[in-house]
């Protein structure tokens, strides 16, 4: 008998996680993951080449299907990343690299774009702004640096919608996805002829239809080379990473108010809020999904660079050791009962680290014990900062935290983010909530499941809580006042 699967793809900045994820009860049958690494054509421009992005798809496929070979693939959907940029022609060919984020050719760009005096505009549109690392910034930066490129280019599409025009299905945006390119007026779920002048951008430039994350746009019988195990799959167009994370773990509104809490290279935290039977939907700031099986916004506020903060911490003192179960141990080994007399505030991504104590006595332990509890602490910032939001949205308190991603494999860990939040934090049996979720939509838009709640209680499959233990958080919650001192004192407040 064939197992019946949805594939997802979980596309990142660095790598594509390629599952098969049962339909009845969101086991993951089969994980692969293929790489594909940046480049840095000069400082500070980040990019991936397309065709790698696009081959590793193909490569992880490939391996997934020719360890399983007794599947029926219902769908395809997506996890996506966000804030990117890839210029193609006529053709769907990439006139550039796929240019991230963190890219900041456009620095003078911007300097050129703030004398326009947007904020009228903006204002008007109750949307904010672009930074230099805004796509609407990058273009305009090939329109004014690279007049060549930017003449043979006709379209502004995303990974998304160049992963699509790879299929040979309609190269739409997602609601999550075009909010990105902040040239939409999201209410109205169409682009703005208004920011796209504003911005400078060819009109025709931006023209794809914007659909909702459970909208079929196409069918495939293979991917690229790869043939699939049955033809005419279905091509969901899936969501940004953050939505799919944050249905991966069950966190609907209608189960209560959960939060969840994604724990990989950045710290995500995120809520979903209905807005099904409203009309004033937010114009910006925000991640929709609009479909027929429900509308909602998400809310929150998050951490960077949470798991990066380990890496960097990996490098200066365990380079040598082979990383099988390196973080197990140190967790394990760490004491978080609070007589680590080291502080450290780990604002790596605003060049804002500090660490005071180091005694003779101190070893790489303390400096470890001290970054994971400085972690904690901002993160709990920000979950002081959610709860206010949860309470205007909802009227209630954040009652649970649901945890996935690699840092909530470690028990004591969520252990201590439990007592210093004061909330539960509960963890999903798997950490890849996002290609979880990814497989809620898909699973809800194919009408196996009436609706996303009926999928969630199928499909997220959870793990153990972690209660606030009385004795540690009284022992952290007095430590906290001199951490926020260091804190305020690092970041010059």
């Amino acid at each position: 008998m064939k197992r019946e699967v949805i594939i997802v793809f979980d596309v990142g900045t660095s790598s594509v996680k390629t599952s098969a994820i049962d339909i009845h009860n969101g086991r993951i049958i089969g994980l692969e993951t293929a790489q594909y690494p940046a480049v840095f054509p000069r400082p500070e421009y980040m990019e991936i080449k397309p065709e790698m992005l696009w081959g590793a798809l193909q490569s992880s496929l490939q391996t997934l299907l020719s360890k399983h070979d007794s599947l029926f693939v219902h769908c395809i959907s997506f996890s996506w990343f966000s804030d990117n940029l890839v210029l193609c022609d006529e053709n769907y060919e990439p006139t550039t690299n796929i240019i991230l984020y963190f890219d900041l050719r456009a620095k003078d760009t911007y300097e050129y774009f703030l004398k326009k005096n947007p904020e009228q505009i903006c204002k008007k549109l109750a949307i904010r702004p672009v930074s230099p690392n805004n796509e609407p910034m990058k273009v305009l930066w090939h329109k004014q640096n690279q007049p060549k490129t930017f003449a043979r280019s006709k379209y502004m599409f995303d990974n998304q919608q160049f992963v699509f025009s790879r299929l040979h299905v309609e190269p739409v945006n997602d609601d999550s996805m075009s909010l990105f390119k902040q040239v939409e007026d999201v209410p109205n779920r169409r682009w703005s002829e208004e920011l796209l002048d504003l911005y400078e951008i060819p009109r025709e430039m931006c023209k794809e239809r914007i659909v909702g994350c459970t909208t079929v746009i196409g069918t495939v019988s293979s991917v690229g080379d790869v043939k699939l195990p049955n033809p005419n799959v279905p091509v969901i167009a899936g969501a940004h990473d953050e939505l799919c994370g944050a249905m991966g773990v069950g966190v609907l509104p209608e189960n209560g108010p959960y939060i969840a809490d994604m724990m990989g290279t950045s710290d995500t935290i995120i809520f979903l809020t209905d807005y099904s039977n409203r009309t004033d939907f937010p114009a910006t700031g925000t991640l929709p999904i609009r479909t027929e099986h429900g509308t909602y916004n998400s809310s929150g506020r998050g951490f960077p660079l949470l798991g990066g903060s380990l890496e960097w911490y990996v490098k200066q003192y365990h380079a040598n050791e082979s990383r099988t179960g390196l973080f197990e141990r140190l967790f394990r080994e760490a004491k978080f009962d609070g007589s680590n007399n080291v502080l450290m505030v780990p604002w790596f991504g605003k060049q804002k680290v500090g660490i005071r104590g180091i005694t003779a006595g101190t070893t790489p332990a303390h400096i470890f014990c001290a970054l994971v509890e400085g972690l904690t602490y901002e993160c709990s910032y920000s979950m002081q900062h959610n709860d206010e939001l949860m309470v205007a949205a909802r009227g209630e308190h954040i009652s649970l935290v649901r945890a996935a991603g690699g840092g909530s494999q470690s028990d004591e860990w969520l252990q201590l983010r439990a007592s210093i939040f004061g909330i539960p934090v509960q963890r999903t049996e798997t950490p890849n909530s996002c290609s979880v979720g990814a497989a809620i939509l898909a699973a809800t838009s194919m009408g196996i499941y009436p609706s996303f709640n009926e999928a969630s209680k199928s499909m997220v499959r959870l793990g153990k809580t972690f209660e606030p233990d009385p004795v540690q958080r009284s022992i952290y919650m007095e430590k906290e006042p001199k951490f926020k001192e260091f804190h305020n004192y690092i970041m010059g407040q």
